[in-house]
C-alpha cells in the first residue's frame, strides 16, 4: 500500500551521555540548510523517495538500472533509496574549515603527550571557547539531505563493498538478508557525517585479517580489532563540545563521546561484514543522564559490548537486565532500550497526521529506530488510566523518568478511552505518566513503581505519617568508598551460639557473598536456636548501616528487639556511634576501625533465625554547612521543610506515607543531580 507523505520534524537522535547536551544544543540551532532539512519526510516509499531527490533522481535511477539483472542486489540498493528520506550530510568545506582548530588542539595533545589531565581539558576547553566554536559563525555550514546529493558511483560501491565484506565473513553470511540490510549494508551510520570513503578504508586495513576463521570466536576478533583503536578514549567530560564530522577527524582528536565513539565502531565493523548496530537507554530509570553503546547481531541474537576499549566490554547483557547487579558498577535500571536504524519505522506519533509537531517530545520525532528492549530485559505492558483530564485534541500519552530534575518521556502510549497503553516497559523503575502539549509536559497522573514483578505501584501520599532517615541525595552510588565498605563486609561469616564464651566454636550460620547498597537478605541454614551472633570479618573494618535479625516464631516471621553489643567499638570522626546499626533507620550507620575483626551481639533470648539483614555502610552526601530540603509528590513537588546538614544522616518527621521523595541541596541550582526515592520499612529505594 501506497504511503503518503507529510511533512515532520526529524531531530538528530541523543543517544550518549549527558555532556552531549550543549554540543547537541547548538546542533538545534543550525541556521539555513539545517532548519528546511529538518522538515523531511517519512517514508519507505520508493517512488516518493526519488520524486523527493529532484534533481538527483537520474543518480538514483542510475543504480537501478546497474542492478536491474541482479535481484539480489537491485532489492539492496532500492532498501537504501527508500529509507534515504531523513539521513542527511554536512558539507565537506567543514573539515577544511576546522584543519586549524585541528592542528591547535594537536599541539595541546603534544604537551601532554597523549594524556588527558584536568589541565589539559581546562586548555582545550578554552582554545574551544575563544577560538574554535567562532569558526565561520560555527553552524553556518550547509547540511544536505543524501536523496539530494548522493551519486551512483557512490551508492554502487557502497553496495558492492557490503556485499563483499558480508560474503567473506564466517559470522554474518548466513544472516538473512533482511539482517544484512539494516545492520551491514547501510552506508551511514550517523547523520551529519561526512560521506568519504572510510569504510573502505577500514575494509583495506582489516579484511584480509579478521573474521575468517572458523574456530575463533567473534567477540575475541571483535575484541582484537578495537585493541587497534584503544587509543580513541573518552573526552572526560572536556572537549565534548568540539563537533566530530568523519572517522579521519575522530582518529586525529583521539578523545569522542560515546554516541561518537558507536558510530565509529559501526562503520568499522559493517566494512568487514559484520552485523552491528547502535543502542541505547534514552534515560536510566534509577540514574541520571543515558548512555549509548554497541551491538553485534550474529545469528539472530544480540551481543552488546562497550564502545571503547575496555577489558571487560561484553558485559551489557549482565548489568543491563534489570535484575542483577554488578559489583563495581551496582544497579542499573533501564526504562527502554532502542536501536539505531537506517530504516524508516513508521509508528507512533510520528506517523500521526492529526498530531502537532509541537505535541511530539523530541524523541519521538526520530523515525530511524526501533524498540529492542525485549532483548536485554523483561519487560511488562502497563495500562494508565489517566485519571486528569485530557486537554482537548491530545491523542497520545507518555511515560517518563526522572533526571536532572526533569521528567524525561520514554514510551507513547494511544489515549483510548480514558486509558493509555504503555508497551515492553522496564521493570523496577517510577514513572510518571504525562500529556505532551506545545512543547510542554503536563503531568497526567499520579508516579507508579512498576516493580521487579512486572505490578503497578501507584505512589500517592496518604494521610499517615512517619519518620524517614536519609543520607543522600543522589542515590547510594558505587563510588570508591562505598566499594571498599561493601569489600570490608564481602565474605563476612555469621557464627550463632548459646554460649557467649564459646563463639569462636559456634554453628556458621550464614556466609555474606554478594552484597550491593542495599538491604541483603541471607538465608539461616540452621534450625537450632541460638542467643549470641558473632560477625566475622574479613578485613580490620566494622562498616554497617543496617543489620537486623529475623526469627521463625509462631508460624510467622518477626523482627527480634532489644539486640545489644557484647562489645564495646571505637568512636569514629563523626557524631555517629554504633546505635546507628540497630536503630529503626536503614540509612543511619556506624563505621569504625576493629582490629580484632569480629563483633558479637546478644539477642537477648534462644531465637530461631530465619535469616539476617545486612546494609553495608554509605558515605553520606550530606554535608556540615548546607541546608537540604526534602519534598514529596503531589502533581509536582511539595516542600516538607528544609535541615542543615551535619556530615551523616538527618531524620524528617511527619512524612506522609507511601509518596514519592526527593532531597534537595539547597545551594546547588538548575539541572542539579538529585535522585527521587520512595521509603519502606525503614529503607530508602532509589530511583
Amino acid at each position: 500500500m501506497r504511503i503518503f507523505p507529510y511533512y515532520i520534524s526529524i531531530l538528530l537522535m541523543i543517544s550518549c551521555s549527558s555532556e552531549q547536551a550543549n554540543f547537541i544544543s547548538g546542533l538545534k540551532n543550525m541556521k539555513n540548510s539545517v532548519n528546511s532539512l529538518l522538515e523531511s519526510v517519512v517514508t519507505n516509499d520508493l517512488d516518493i523517495a526519488l520524486d523527493l531527490a529532484k534533481g538527483n533522481r537520474s543518480e538514483l535511477e542510475k543504480v537501478l538500472e546497474h542492478y536491474k539483472d541482479n535481484p539480489e542486489k537491485l532489492e539492496a540498493a532500492k532498501f537504501l533509496i527508500r529509507n534515504m528520506p531523513g539521513s542527511y550530510a554536512a558539507d565537506s568545506i567543514i573539515e577544511r574549515r576546522y584543519a586549524s582548530f585541528y592542528l591547535m588542539y594537536d599541539s595541546v595533545s603534544l604537551i601532554y603527550n597523549g594524556n588527558f589531565p584536568k589541565e589539559r581539558g581546562l586548555t582545550i576547553d578554552s582554545l574551544w571557547e575563544n577560538y574554535g566554536k567562532n569558526i565561520g559563525g560555527h553552524f553556518s555550514f550547509n547540511y544536505t539531505p543524501d536523496l539530494n546529493v548522493i551519486n551512483a558511483d557512490q551508492l554502487i560501491a557502497e553496495i558492492e563493498l557490503a556485499f563483499k565484506s558480508w560474503k567473506e565473513n564466517i559470522y554474518t553470511r548466513q544472516c538473512s538478508f533482511e539482517e544484512f540490510c539494516e545492520y551491514i549494508l547501510p552506508y551511514r551510520r550517523k547523520n551529519g557525517i561526512i560521506l568519504n570513503s572510510h569504510r573502505h578504508e577500514f575494509y583495506t586495513r582489516h579484511a584480509p585479517f579478521y573474521f575468517k576463521k572458523e574456530d575463533v570466536d567473534f567477540r575475541n576478533e571483535t575484541d582484537s580489532l578495537l585493541f587497534n583503536y584503544k587509543h580513541i578514549k573518552h573526552s572526560q567530560f572536556y572537549g565534548s563540545n568540539i563537533p566530530i564530522w568523519s572517522p579521519n577527524v575522530l582518529e586525529k582528536l583521539k578523545y569522542g563521546l560515546c554516541e561518537q565513539r558507536c558510530w565509529y565502531n559501526s562503520t568499522l565493523l559493517s566494512s568487514i561484514g559484520m552485523a552491528v548496530t547502535i543502542d541505547w537507554v534514552p534515560a536510566w530509570g534509577n540514574r541520571n543522564s543515558s548512555h549509548s553503546w554497541n551491538a553485534l547481531i550474529v545469528k539472530g541474537e544480540t551481543y552488546p559490548f562497550e564502545p571503547f576499549w575496555d577489558n571487560d566490554r561484553w558485559k551489557y547483557k549482565h548489568i543491563y537486565n534489570n535484575e542483577s547487579f554488578d559489583h563495581y558498577w551496582g544497579r542499573f535500571r533501564l526504562p527502554k532500550v532502542y536501536r539505531v536504524t537506517y530504516s524508516n519505522n513508521l509508528d507512533g506519533p510520528i506517523l500521526d497526521k492529526n498530531v502537532s509537531q509541537n505535541d511530539i517530545p523530541s524523541l519521538f520525532k526520530n523515525s530511524k529506530m526501533k524498540d529492542v528492549s525485549s532483548a536485554y530485559f523483561k519487560t511488562s505492558d502497563v495500562i494508565v488510566d489517566l485519571s486528569g483530564s485530557i486537554p482537548e485534541g491530545c491523542e497520545y500519552a507518555y511515560l517518563c523518568v526522572f533526571g536532572y530534575q526533569q521528567w524525561h518521556p520514554v514510551q507513547w502510549g494511544r489515549i483510548k478511552n480514558g486509558k493509555a497503553l504503555f508497551k515492553d516497559m522496564g521493570r523496577d523503575i517510577v514513572y510518571l505518566p504525562v500529556f505532551y502539549v506545545n512543547g510542554s509536559i503536563k503531568y497526567a497522573s499520579s508516579p507508579f513503581l512498576l516493580n521487579s514483578k512486572g505490578k503497578v505501584e501507584v505512589l500517592k501520599y496518604s494521610i499517615d505519617k512517619q519518620s524517614i532517615a536519609v543520607k543522600n541525595i543522589a542515590g547510594a552510588r558505587e563510588h570508591e568508598s562505598n566499594i571498599q565498605n561493601m569489600n570490608s563486609l564481602k565474605n563476612a561469616i555469621f557464627i550463632g551460639s548459646s554460649n557467649k564464651n564459646n563463639l569462636t566454636n559456634g554453628d556458621t550460620l550464614c556466609k555474606v557473598k554478594n552484597i550491593e547498597l542495599y538491604n541483603c537478605n541471607y538465608k539461616v541454614a540452621s534450625a537450632n536456636k541460638y542467643r549470641y551472633i558473632r560477625i566475622a570479618l574479613p578485613t580490620d573494618t566494622f562498616a554497617l548501616s543496617n543489620l537486623k535479625f529475623y526469627e521463625k516464631k509462631n508460624n510467622k516471621i518477626d523482627l527480634v528487639k532489644g539486640v545489644s553489643y557484647l562489645c564495646s567499638l571505637n568512636d569514629n570522626i563523626d557524631f555517629e556511634t554504633e546505635k546507628f546499626v540497630l536503630d529503626e533507620y536503614c540509612d543511619s550507620g556506624f563505621k569504625t576501625y576493629c582490629p580484632i575483626k569480629y563483633v558479637d551481639f546478644d539477642l537477648g533470648k534462644d531465637c530461631e533465625l530465619e535469616s539476617i539483614v545486612i546494609k553495608p555502610y554509605i558515605k553520606t552526601q550530606l554535608f556540615s554547612g548546607i541546608w537540604y530540603e526534602l519534598f514529596y509528590w503531589d502533581n509536582g513537588w511539595c516542600s516538607l521543610g528544609s535541615k542543615e546538614g551535619n556530615g551523616s544522616h538527618l531524620i524528617y518527621d511527619n512524612v506522609p506515607d507511601g509518596a514519592l521523595f526527593m532531597v534537595k541541596n539547597k545551594k546547588w541550582k538548575s539541572n542539579s543531580a538529585e535522585r527521587i526515592f520512595i521509603y519502606k520499612d525503614g529503607e530508602i529505594l532509589w530511583y
